[in-house]
Parts: C-alpha cells; sequence; structure tokens
C-alpha cells in the first residue's frame, strides 16, 4: 500500500473531550465549528447573542493552542478527537 494511503487509511487513538476542561456550551459550540456552521447560526440556534459565542471560542481557542477556526478544524482531525 502507498505510504500516504496507510497513513490516511491508519487508525489513530481517539481523543474524547470529558478529559479536556470545557463546559457544556463550549462544546456545543465547538460540535457547531465542526459541522461548519457560523457563529451567527450558533448563537441563533442557541438564542444568544453573536458576542457570547465568540467570547467563549476565544477561550475554546486558548485551551486547545489555535488561533481561528481553521487551526480548530486543523487540530481536531489531526488528533482525531470526538465530541
Amino acid at each position: 500500500m502507498h505510504d500516504d494511503l496507510k497513513k490516511y487509511y491508519s487508525k489513530k487513538p481517539l481523543v474524547n473531550l470529558k478529559n479536556v476542561n470545557l463546559t457544556e456550551r463550549q462544546k456545543v459550540y465547538i460540535k457547531g465549528i465542526l459541522e461548519g456552521k457560523s457563529l451567527k447560526d450558533i448563537a441563533t440556534s442557541l438564542y444568544v447573542s453573536e458576542s457570547v459565542v465568540k467570547r467563549e471560542i476565544k477561550a475554546v481557542y486558548e485551551v486547545f493552542a489555535v488561533e481561528n477556526h481553521k487551526e480548530l478544524l486543523k487540530f481536531f482531525n489531526e488528533h482525531n478527537i470526538i465530541i
């Protein structure tokens, strides 16, 4: 098997967010981001302001040492994190 395919299909251990210090609401925000929702859509669906979601997402970025959505998605993908 080609090395790139081996890497792609290799089974990575799952990381569970239960062991990470996040609030349940932050986990909901992360899930929304992973589903491709905008911050505005996440806020609307949870009946909170977009600024609340932005503040909480910034706290999430600090936990995972990332600076934006793209880096967060990459981090979750690379570490095979589940919610």
